[in-house]
């Protein structure tokens, strides 16, 4: 154990919530800190002075004594924001929780560009519905093959999100155990011998889960971006070259989401 375990698991907490890395920080603060002062803050070896932890408390609220010494709690309070007076009740609802806690503030951010991506890939099908439509003369399927085709797509897509969605609900209960272990080492001087590598279990599995939750999110992302099955269908080609096509094509997709 190095001579500031304490506050580099808090400052790696600051990280975690605010989604940025090293770099981001340092310019986020205006160089107030290089970025090798930074690297030996966040491995142990180095506290970070009063004045830089008094400026993240000022830039984000995450209170310098927490940062510091890990007493009283970790975010300071958010003043009382002015409201639209034309939101209905649940606008008004979910803002306020928002400008109120700053816990989760990279979560949310996720969370909100998951329902955009939900969002595109929603228009891609309603796209994909009204080619259903135009293919219906097709020369060589029938509209029973283009509604396979169509609903095959749909069910993929569906089936990628929701395994996102899991990997990412995961994501949170690790966080919350490496959270929890992280108060615990704060607060309890004869805490176990073995919390901190629990500890580095949870931080490497939560990193691990985070690869394959921004593998899965980027593979939707080009999805929703990209033409529909039905648009890559060749009018002149043999129904059995556009058989083999198709079934490789689904064939992919099932091995994509395995790996």
């Amino acid at each position: 154990m190095t001579q500031h375990d304490g506050v580099a698991r808090r400052f790696a907490l600051l990280l975690d919530a605010l989604q940025l890395d090293r770099a981001a920080l340092v310019i986020a603060l205006d160089h107030a800190v290089s970025e090798r002062s930074l690297y030996s803050i966040l491995n142990g070896h180095r506290r970070p002075s009063r004045s830089l932890a008094v400026l993240i408390e000022r830039t984000w609220g995450f209170r310098a004594d927490y940062l510091l010494s890990g007493e009283g709690e970790m975010w300071s309070s958010a003043p009382q924001s002015e409201l639209p007076c034309d939101l209905n009740g649940d606008q008004a609802e979910v803002l306020e929780v928002m400008a109120r806690s700053r816990d989760h503030i990279g979560t949310r951010k996720r969370d909100l560009g998951d329902a955009v991506l939900w969002s595109d890939l929603w228009q891609r099908t309603t796209r994909m519905l009204e080619e259903l439509a135009a293919h219906s003369e097709h020369p060589n399927l029938t509209h029973a093959d283009l509604a396979r085709v169509a609903f095959s797509e749909c069910m993929d897509v569906a089936d990628g999100f929701a395994s996102m969605a899991k990997i990412k609900h995961h994501r949170r209960i690790v966080h919350l155990v490496a959270s929890f272990i992280t108060r615990i080492l704060d607060h309890d001087d004869m805490a176990t011998n073995t919390l901190p590598e629990l500890l580095a279990r949870a931080q490497s599995a939560e990193q691990q889960l985070a690869g394959e939750e921004q593998r899965l999110r980027k593979g939707l992302t080009e999805r929703a971006e990209t033409h529909t099955p039905l648009q890559d269908l060749d009018p002149n080609e043999s129904h059995q070259r556009l058989a083999n096509a198709l079934l490789s094509n689904t064939i992919s997709s099932t091995l994509d989401r395995a790996n």
